[in-house]
């Protein structure tokens, strides 16, 4: 939910990454990562607020997963990986100060 309770804030475009398993087992999430990066990379160069969202994945586990498949034109043997959800943010800011005693820093 997003910080104002609605689900994915309201965002008006939602860029679904459909993945399929491949061998060794696992691999594809590192492309789905990529991709994520890369699409949010595009859209903050060109002032796009954005945001990986991985709630999505409780669309596709459901009862209306096959449904929304076959509306998003997924290809057969494919699933939902992630989606990132773009717009304008309603808040400018900085972004918040990381929790150094939360990393482990090594060198």
């Amino acid at each position: 939910m997003g910080a104002d309770g609605k689900l994915f804030y309201n965002a008006p475009c939602m860029v679904f990454i459909a993945i399929k398993e491949t061998s060794p087992k696992g691999a594809e999430l590192i492309d789905l990562g990529i991709v994520a990066q890369n699409i949010s990379l595009a859209a903050s160069s060109l002032g796009i607020d954005n945001c990986h969202c991985g709630l999505v994945a409780f669309c596709f586990a459901g009862g209306k997963a096959e449904e929304f498949k076959r509306k998003l034109k997924f290809e057969d043997g494919y699933e939902c990986g992630l989606s990132v959800l773009l717009g304008y943010g309603k808040n400018e800011g900085m972004p918040h100060t990381p929790d150094k005693s939360k990393i482990t820093f090594i060198g």
